[in-house]
């Protein structure tokens, strides 16, 4: 029996997505894979950062093991998803990372700053 804890079957997972997005991208030419890039990345940043958000409570609440865990998540996805738009080539994986950027600004726009220690 398999433990909760084996990273294989994600790991085999994110394999896996990597190369049909890969397929998908080559299929789509230069401008078609950008465009997809771009989309994926948005996705991406809106995953990994509202992650993020999550996972500070969960460190501040006092979860430190499931929150490293889910960090370990979000760094593997990502590496995973961005091996795979570096296999599209530099215009993929530039257009991927504005749109992680992106999301990220979207998210901090929607769920706000983090308070300042030293505002009045």
């Amino acid at each position: 029996m398999m433990e909760a804890t084996d990273p294989q079957p994600a790991m085999a997972f994110l394999g896996r997505l990597g190369e049909a997005l890969a397929h998908l991208g080559l299929a789509l030419g230069p401008a078609g894979s950008a465009v997809l890039a771009l989309c994926v990345g948005f996705a991406l940043g809106i995953v990994h950062f509202g992650s993020l958000w999550w996972n500070a409570r969960l460190y501040a609440g006092g979860g430190a093991l499931k929150a490293f865990a889910i960090q370990v998540a979000r760094f593997a996805l990502l590496v995973a998803v961005f091996v795979a738009l570096a296999r599209l080539g530099a215009l993929a994986l530039v257009a991927g990372a504005l749109g992680l950027v992106a999301a990220r600004a979207v998210l901090v726009r929607r769920l706000g700053r983090a308070p300042r220690e030293d505002a009045p």
